[in-house]
C-alpha cells in the first residue's frame, strides 16, 4: 500500500480509538468528586467538582488536563492491520489516566527507547 494511504488510514483509526468504549470506561473509575472549598449552593447542599487521578503522580486533575494512555504502546505500524488494531483497541486492563505531563514523560522515553533500538 501506498505510504500515503497507510498514515491516513492510521490516523483515522487513532480519531475513531477516542470512542472506545474502554477508554470512557477507565476513565470513570479514575473520577473523584471533591467538594469545593467549603462552597455551597444557595440551597446549602455542598458543590462538587469531578477530578481525575493520574496513576503516575497521583494528583488530581481536571478533565482538560489528562489523557487515556495505553500502558503497553501501540508502536509502530508493523505491516498487519489486525495487530495494529487490537493494540489500538485494547481491553482496560491496558489502559490508564495520566495527566498530561506524566504522559508527555512517559512517551518521551518510549520515543528515545525506540530510537535506541533502531540503532542496534
Amino acid at each position: 500500500m501506498e505510504k500515503k494511504f497507510i498514515n491516513l488510514l492510521k490516523k483515522r483509526l487513532r480519531e475513531a480509538s477516542r470512542y472506545w468504549p474502554e477508554k470512557h470506561k477507565i476513565l470513570k473509575n479514575s473520577r473523584q468528586k471533591i467538594q469545593e472549598n467549603n462552597a455551597q449552593f444557595k440551597n446549602g447542599q455542598p458543590k462538587f467538582t469531578t477530578k481525575f487521578l493520574c496513576n503516575s503522580c497521583g494528583k488530581l486533575y481536571s478533565a482538560l488536563e489528562v489523557e487515556v494512555d495505553h500502558i503497553e504502546e501501540v508502536g509502530s505500524f508493523t505491516g498487519d492491520w489486525n495487530d495494529y488494531i487490537d493494540r489500538l483497541f485494547c481491553p482496560m486492563e491496558n489502559l490508564q489516566v495520566l495527566c498530561k505531563e506524566c504522559h508527555k514523560i512517559k512517551t518521551e522515553r518510549y520515543n528515545r527507547w525506540t530510537r535506541m533500538m533502531r540503532l542496534i
